[in-house]
């Protein structure tokens, strides 16, 4: 089976993870289409939605600069491809492999409809940078398939790590289909995102792209051996969550604090 992989950096780990996965699964990866991070119109779209947090996600990404909590983390992604013997960006991952890079400015534009035309994947996976619309959703074989950082249907948008905890549910992340609205595409599968003692939501993050690697990979073989089943949403069974306000995420430390406390408490 082949696979296009849609990536949001030329320097993304997550990527490089996701199409290694996808090898292990039998996958060809054909193309990895990487969106440009210095475009106008992608740091519009992306200033609309993150706004303050918008000049640290470029700089990070472009420069490669690691979090303290990744730092601090002793699972992560930096340490998944460490011990796989993986280069850390996709450039020299592609080089590696002999898989064809390209840069497109949109994953809508020309660049990413002329490989989907020519390849014909099984299936595309995304690891992030923006909407996918109805051209490339109709050439992506089986599908686009993402995986969200959050519980689904429940929890749609941005802040699904801390919401969840907030509102007293636990950290999953799911994989699913993508369609033309925001996460709300047929669910393929979960997987839950334990909380440990010390956590914070900069640690489970980084803690949950591990598992959202490993899910993309279960997803793979589902797709191979044909044993998933997809779960179509409706658009009642959850909402759409937006950046927490300082305000809100500050109790929601409190309340993660008071539910690690609680899980560990003696029985």
């Amino acid at each position: 089976m082949n696979a296009i992989v849609l990536s949001p950096s030329i320097k993304s780990r997550y990527t490089v993870a996701v199409a290694h996965a996808l090898q292990s699964e039998g996958f060809t990866v054909t193309s990895i289409v990487v969106r440009r991070m210095l475009q106008f119109g992608r740091i519009r779209s992306e200033w609309r939605s993150a706004r303050s947090r918008l000049l640290t996600k470029i700089v990070r990404r472009g420069l490669q600069l690691d979090s303290d909590a990744l730092a601090e983390s002793s699972v992560s992604i930096a340490t998944l491809i460490a011990e796989a013997g993986l280069p850390g960006d996709v450039r020299t991952f592609c080089a590696a492999r002999g898989v064809r890079l390209l840069l497109c400015d949109d994953f809508g534009d020309g660049v990413v409809l002329d490989a989907l035309d020519g390849e014909r994947p099984d299936a595309v996976f995304f690891a992030g940078g923006g909407m996918i619309r109805k051209p490339v959703l109709d050439r992506a074989g089986a599908g686009v398939v993402n995986c969200h950082m959050g519980p689904l249907p429940q929890y749609r948008g941005m802040d699904v790590i801390e919401w969840p905890v907030l509102l007293g549910h636990g950290c999953e992340v799911t994989c699913h289909f993508m369609d033309e609205g925001l996460d709300t595409g047929p669910i393929l599968l979960s997987r839950p995102v334990p909380l440990v003692r010390g956590d914070s939501f900069a640690k489970i993050r980084v803690r949950a792209e591990v598992v959202m690697v490993e899910a993309m990979r279960d997803v793979a073989r589902g797709l191979r051996e044909g044993t998933l089943q997809p779960r179509g949403q409706t658009f009642d069974e959850g909402r759409q969550y937006f950046a927490m306000h300082p305000r809100m995420l500050a109790e929601a430390r409190e309340q993660l604090a008071r539910t690690i406390e609680k899980q560990n408490e003696p029985t």
